[in-house]
């Protein structure tokens, strides 16, 4: 996102925890410039810029209704999702009909054996016997499963009161104190020098 006013090139980490831009350290030569290379010699460390980013965040985030707008996306988001989400009932449905299918695939195969006079092989029994075990688990969660949930709207009210423009801006106000304390902590940090 870094960009270098002369030729436009991006900025980039160069050296220790310097950004600079790397059109000037490659010696590219610039369409825009007239095939010239770039001359902007000026860095930047990387705790400076850092700094300098989470002082414009607080002003652009605590301004505008911001936290109500991030609240209404977020709530829709999270609304579209709960939607989308197939019912528990439903997927254990469509597991049921999927293990009763296999079953009736392997009891045809068993008796297909049969009628070609093949001895009967102890392994498909087994394998039938796992898919009975299924089925009847899963009969057992259905069972369970027609027992009253949540209501969609009550799920509903919960992320309303998640997401409220007050709890979005705590968030955020965390999100920054945490940015820069790791800021002012990697400043603060001694670097080893070289001898």
């Amino acid at each position: 996102m870094l960009e270098c006013e002369e030729c436009g090139g991006p900025y980039a980490i160069s050296g220790k925890d310097r950004y600079s831009c790397t059109n000037r350290k490659k010696r590219l030569p610039i369409h825009e410039l007239g095939g010239a290379c770039c001359s902007n010699s000026n860095t930047i460390k990387r705790q400076d810029l850092e700094e300098r980013v989470l002082d414009c965040v607080p002003a652009a985030f605590f301004s505008m209704g911001t936290f109500h707008k991030i609240s209404v996306k977020m709530i829709s988001h999270e609304i579209a999702r709960l939607k989308q989400a197939p019912s528990r009932k439903a997927a254990l449905e469509a597991e049921l009909k999927a293990v009763e299918q296999r079953q009736k695939n392997l009891i045809q195969q068993i008796s297909d054996r049969a009628a070609e006079g093949c001895p009967r092989l102890p392994a498909l029994d087994d394998h039938l016997d796992e898919l009975e075990a299924t089925r009847a688990k899963l009969v057992e969660y259905l069972a369970g499963a027609d027992q009253p949930t949540e209501d969609f709207q009550e799920k509903i009210a919960k992320v309303k009161a998640q997401f409220n423009p007050a709890n979005v801006e705590i968030g955020i106000r965390r999100l920054i104190f945490r940015a820069r304390d790791n800021s002012t902590t990697a400043m603060s940090r001694p670097s080893r020098v070289m001898r």
